[in-house]
């Protein structure tokens, strides 16, 4: 068994978040002892364990810092990738949360996202991601207090979010324009659900370059 080493490293964190930061932190490296000395934004870590374990850790903490300010640089396609485990522990959620509506609620606001083999490939920041999978788990959570079949919940859900309606309101809204319909078995989607997703795609789009002009 190999001994226990120590490293030390030096960041500089922005007041705002410091908080946020050393949380995270200690929730990602939670399989090694550090020490952590502040002095206003400067921080010094201190890891203690394995060298695999104390060269992991400080990798994690450069990257979460990057992550956390936005800095970190994406890849040669423009996304930033993230693990999915990390998004899902970090957010924050009240419930679990459909992976679709983190996927299309990011990519109908303007960043493109796609979740492949367990990364959330994303043109957002990490920041963004994260604040989207907590507002979705907020609505969710919410929407299930109403009976509604998954399809419709999950839409009702998204438009919920992006149109900043209620939810009573957002299934008004859309039973009144035709796109959910009432009938004996309750509520149903009177289109494909991906044809409801570019109507909204598109509303979203026209509402932008209104907002621009």
């Amino acid at each position: 068994m190999r001994g226990r080493v120590s490293r030390s490293i030096s960041l500089t964190v922005p007041n705002e978040i410091l908080e946020e930061y050393l949380n995270k932190l200690r929730i990602r490296v939670r399989y090694i002892d550090m020490y952590v000395k502040t002095r206003l934004n400067h921080i010094k870590i201190t890891f203690y364990g394995t060298p695999e374990e104390v060269q992991r850790a400080a990798y994690e903490a450069r990257r979460l810092l990057g992550e956390l300010t936005g800095t970190l640089k994406p890849t040669r396609s423009g996304f930033f990738r993230y693990r999915l485990d990390r998004v899902l522990s970090e957010a924050e959620l009240k419930v679990a949360i459909p992976l679709e509506l983190l996927e299309i609620a990011l990519s109908l606001s303007g960043y493109e996202t796609k979740i492949v083999k367990g990364y959330v490939m994303s043109r957002a920041n990490y920041r963004l991601v994260l604040e989207m999978a907590t507002k979705i788990s907020k609505i969710y959570y919410e929407s299930l207090k109403i009976k509604l079949p998954s399809n419709v919940r999950r839409l009702v859900v998204l438009y919920s979010l992006l149109k900043d309606r209620t939810l009573e309101e957002s299934i008004e809204d859309l039973l009144r324009r035709g796109l959910l319909v009432k009938g004996r078995m309750g509520i149903a989607p009177n289109k494909d659900i991906t044809q409801l997703h570019k109507i909204l795609e598109e509303e979203l789009r026209s509402i932008d370059s209104k907002g621009k002009g």
